[in-house]
């Protein structure tokens, strides 16, 4: 299983944080998210077909930005 953590900037509440949850978890491979709003850490563990690239796509194309 592969892992990413990422510190992501606009994680301002409950409802972005679920919105984000859903739309990494819409990803193929994808099987687990951790969301820390108040630390703006993502953390993500993937398998194939899911990369870093897409999963990194997937929260900036949600409205948050990568820091």
């Amino acid at each position: 299983m592969n892992r990413i953590v990422m510190n992501v900037s606009g994680i301002a509440n409950a409802q972005m944080k679920t919105s984000l949850k859903n739309a990494l978890g819409k990803i193929e491979g994808v099987q687990a998210i951790d969301v820390d709003k108040t630390l703006g850490r993502v953390e993500v563990e993937y398998n194939q077909p899911a990369g870093d690239r897409q999963i990194r796509d997937c929260v900036e194309e949600s409205g948050f930005t990568l820091i």
